[in-house]
């Protein structure tokens, strides 16, 4: 998939239009310098080969976004990166990859919702509400005690 990627892009198919943009994979250990802000995508039963992958470019200020679908991931989240670092976040987009690798984005509307957990920073959720503020998606922000 990395090799496809670099060679024909990222192409999203939605709302009738489809769209191709450049795609740079990267893949487990190719990140030397701290990142801003990390999308943790995956499911729960790889969580913890996911965290050895993203561990090494989580700098002072990198902020994990979990959008998964559970509270359980929680306490390994904090234990690996600590506690603060990691805002709460659900996601509800709908969408497939077809054979030929594009994303086909099915839903009429989609919505990111992250907030702030105990000991969290202010500044992690007003980050995220400007790194989203895209014309097609949706963040909304929440408070979240976990």
């Amino acid at each position: 998939r990395a090799a496809q990627l670099a060679r024909d892009g990222l192409m999203v198919a939605s709302h009738g239009q489809e769209n191709c943009r450049p795609a740079l994979p990267i893949q487990a250990g190719q990140i030397e310098a701290p990142v801003d802000l990390m999308l943790l995508t995956r499911k729960a039963y790889d969580l913890d080969d996911a965290l050895d992958a993203i561990t090494p470019p989580v700098g002072s200020d990198t902020v994990v976004l979990p959008p998964l679908n559970e509270l359980a991931h929680f306490d390994a989240l904090d234990a690996r990166l600590g506690t603060g670092r990691v805002p709460g976040g659900a996601d509800f987009i709908a969408a497939s990859l077809t054979p030929d690798w594009t994303i086909h984005h099915t839903g009429p509307s989609d919505c990111i919702l992250f907030g702030l957990r105990a000991g969290a920073a202010p500044r992690q959720v007003e980050a995220l509400a400007s790194l989203f503020a895209a014309p097609l998606l949706t963040a909304a922000r929440c408070s979240l005690q976990v």
